[in-house]
């Protein structure tokens, strides 16, 4: 008899039980609270990280953009030459310059043509390394979101691993 009073009734099984379930419940909802903050933070992270590479693109991105003005003046610096010593050569000899002028100034103007084309390889140079530079910094930024992605992938498992968890706690 003293044995039988000691037992549980079914009635206290089924409340030590519900008991137990609410606290496994809450100790896996305390998990998944966790892991979604943990992935929470993580995206933040990488939204920092995406940012600090963002910066040195946009010098890069402004650097090219000069680089190509520079380019686009050179280019017609040298068009401009190119039609001046055209028409320079289009120039009556004897009537409308002597031979000693035109030499002068084709001089002159191969000078200012070989500065102009100079000047455009420079930047076009310029222009490339912008881009190398540029490549290399989006490589970067499409590395950081692919660990990203698998990170967030691998969180977002293991709160669903949680969940079901936790819904098998009910059953």
């Amino acid at each position: 008899k003293k044995y039988l009073k000691e037992q549980a009734t079914p009635a206290e099984l089924a409340s030590d039980q519900r008991k137990t379930n609410a606290l496994q419940k809450q100790i896996s909802q305390i998990q998944i609270d966790r892991a979604k903050k943990n992935k929470s933070r993580q995206a933040m992270a990488t939204a920092q990280q995406t940012a600090s590479a963002r910066k040195p693109e946009d010098q890069i991105n402004q650097q090219i953009s000069k680089a190509k003005k520079e380019k686009s003046r050179a280019q017609n610096e040298e068009n401009k030459i190119k039609n001046e010593i055209e028409d320079l050569n289009k120039l009556e000899l004897g009537v409308e310059i002597t031979q000693e002028q035109k030499t002068a100034r084709l001089k002159e103007l191969e000078e200012r043509l070989n500065t102009a084309i100079q000047q455009k390889e420079a930047a076009n140079e310029q222009i490339k390394a912008g881009i190398k530079q540029k490549d290399a910094i989006l490589d970067q930024i499409n590395q950081i979101n692919a660990a990203a992605s698998q990170q967030a992938s691998a969180a977002q498992d293991a709160i669903d691993q949680l969940e079901d968890a936790q819904d098998d706690i009910e059953k």
